[in-house]
């Protein structure tokens, strides 16, 4: 299945710099292209940081040429035109293989300041699109992702973070006059609809017990391809209150549910499916709600985040679970099966308080620089099955409150997902007292 790229395109006002987002079927229009290998100049070390580049050029090995490469061409050398921490970070690493779009201009090509090139493993899909399309064997089609939502135009990065849920065996139709073609989504909610002849098209997509979307018009080129992606709604909703042990309402605290069917032990995305906080009507009576549940089962989780500190609505309390104060052995699943389901009454305890301690983690290299894409992440076991977890860099000095009843488990790792050539990690055990840690990195 082919996957929606990233395209990054300028968008400069004063000061600002702004990056939009277009899909690959976009890229055969462009005047250059071609896939090379990064031999010299770009990201050559973890003391590199990508939003902040000295070098300003990287010359590519090519190895295969899709248009603008004369015949015979080796070697070919981008302007990088890098505005520090704006815009875009440098894409290019040393010894690595790119689908590289640069721009000509008075004999010179240039890249940025936001930046079109991707890593060929990560987009294999946009690479085996131009190969079929150059080598005229791309079918006419449109594709993209369905998921649960309101809106069609982020439903890719809701889905992404774990807001969204990706919807199976959705209909995708695709009518032109008295003519319609059709495709099913699958498992992670993609689908492919083959066009056996350009021209014009409205497209929508459908689902039991969901709302379906409005019509889509595209219009479609011979061997072209559309990305049109969709977010499919419900009218459920959760509602109920939060109380503290004493019967009185707690306001300004996190509810979170829980998708008991999505993987949450991962530091990636967070724990929760959707969020919602209490008290947040002018009554400040501990209400919370939630609007356009899909379908699903789920946990319903009064500080879902777990205890913590140092953020806006952080708080140090244990996470409890519906109904009231329960643990999560005693945690009642919802089911949400149709649509049109609105569930009220469904009241959290908030947990006891917890304590906690501080943690500082310094990562620097052996000359005493701070690591400035150093990513921490800090975790210790809540309920047996979900980590909590918060996350740092940037700094000399990464910070995070811990709970003083758990083992806590700390990680260094690259932002960009560099391979640190070592187990940067460290373990302890629970207590009061504060943590230093120190990491060297050795580049």
């Amino acid at each position: 299945m082919r996957r929606v790229a990233l395209l990054l395109i300028i968008c400069c006002r004063a000061l600002a710099c702004e990056c939009s987002l277009i899909g690959a079927c976009d890229l055969v229009d462009s005047p250059v292209m071609f896939i090379g290998e990064v031999i010299d100049g770009g990201i050559s070390s973890l003391t590199d940081d990508p939003w902040h580049m000295h070098t300003n050029r990287a010359r590519f090995k090519v190895l295969e040429r899709f248009r603008g490469i004369p015949a015979g061409t080796t070697t070919v050398d981008v302007q990088l035109l890098v505005i520090g921490g704006m815009c875009s970070p440098v894409p290019y690493y040393a010894g690595k293989t790119y689908l590289v779009v640069p721009s000509p201009h008075d004999g010179i090509l240039s890249d940025g300041p936001c930046f079109s090139g991707r890593d060929v493993q990560k987009y294999a899909d946009d690479v085996r699109y131009l190969r079929d399309y150059f080598g005229h064997k791309a079918p006419t089609n449109i594709h993209g992702l369905v998921g649960s939502g309101d809106d069609s135009d982020s439903i890719e990065y809701s889905l992404q973070v774990g807001e969204a849920k990706p919807l199976a065996g959705v209909q995708v139709t695709a009518r032109q006059g008295g003519v319609t073609y059709s495709a099913t989504t699958d498992s992670s909610g993609r689908y492919y609809l083959s066009i056996p002849r350009p021209g014009s098209y409205s497209v929508t997509a459908q689902l039991l017990s969901y709302e379906s979307k409005s019509e889509e018009d595209i219009t479609l080129a011979k061997g072209n391809c559309q990305v049109q992606n969709f977010a499919l709604s419900t009218d459920n909703t959760i509602s109920g209150k939060l109380w503290d042990d004493r019967g009185q309402p707690v306001n300004s605290v996190m509810v979170g549910l829980i998708d008991v069917n999505q993987a949450i032990s991962r530091f990636d995305r967070h724990v929760w499916f959707a969020q919602a906080y209490s008290g947040e009507s002018r009554k400040r009576d501990g209400t919370f709600s939630f609007s356009g549940v899909p379908l699903g089962s789920y946990l319903l989780v009064a500080n879902a985040d777990g205890p913590r500190n140092g953020r806006l609505f952080d708080v140090p309390y244990e996470r409890t679970y519906y109904p009231l104060g329960s643990t999560r052995a005693n945690a009642k699943v919802i089911e949400i099966g149709s649509n049109h389901i609105h569930l009220t009454g469904m009241d959290l305890v908030i947990g006891p308080p917890v304590a906690l301690r501080k943690v500082v983690v310094d990562v620097h290299f052996p000359d005493g620089s701070p690591m400035k894409t150093a990513y921490v992440e800090c975790s210790g076991e809540l309920d047996g099955d979900i980590i909590w977890y918060q996350t740092g860099g940037g700094r000399k000095a990464s910070e995070c409150m811990a709970p003083v009843n758990r083992k806590l488990h700390i990680v260094v790792k690259d932002q960009y997902r560099r391979d640190l050539g070592g187990d940067y990690s460290a373990t302890f055990e629970p207590g009061t007292t504060a943590i230093t840690k120190e990491f060297v990195i050795r580049p």
